[in-house]
């Protein structure tokens, strides 16, 4: 919904946005690796994940690392 006129003001943007970002990526990979949508009850799950993962600015491959390992993974 932001708008920018050059790709430093879109790269200001995504730095500014990576807490979301990286929840979002959270999301799908859970979604992409369970087969099912991450659900309401699934939130929390998905938080301790990135938590675990490096934050607001996770490592990728922890982050893989960690949702394989999790409970969402392993038993949905």
């Amino acid at each position: 919904g932001r708008k920018f006129q050059s790709l430093r003001e879109y790269q200001k943007i995504m730095v500014d946005e990576t807490p979301i970002l990286s929840r979002n990526l959270a999301n799908q990979l859970v979604m992409y690796f369970t087969g099912s949508p991450v659900e309401f009850a699934d939130r929390q799950a998905v938080e301790e994940i990135l938590q675990r993962s490096g934050g607001n600015n996770p490592n990728l491959q922890e982050l893989l690392h960690q949702i394989l390992q999790s409970p969402l993974f392993l038993n949905k």
